[in-house]
């Protein structure tokens, strides 16, 4: 993946598969993202402070950053 606010890329491997029907259109898949525990431990420190700055927050506290970033993405897609 690609952070240019931070001018970094980060590997993320993702698995994907998919079944096809006799007409071959898809009719199921799934995505495994792969070492996503390692990918976000390496990226999180460096992508913190930018969402904190985007959200206009003072704590530097790198979990209360990524709630308030997780809470606020997922209220602004379901309303």
């Amino acid at each position: 993946m690609v952070f240019p606010t931070i001018n970094m890329t980060a590997p993320l491997q993702i698995d994907m598969f998919l079944a096809y029907d006799d007409d071959m259109k898809i009719a199921s898949y799934d995505a495994i993202l792969c070492r996503v525990a390692k990918f976000s431990a390496y990226t999180i420190p460096y992508l913190a402070p930018q969402i904190g700055k985007q959200l206009n927050v003072t704590t530097m506290n790198i979990t209360e950053i990524i709630q308030l970033k997780t809470a606020t993405d997922v209220c602004a897609v379901s309303t």
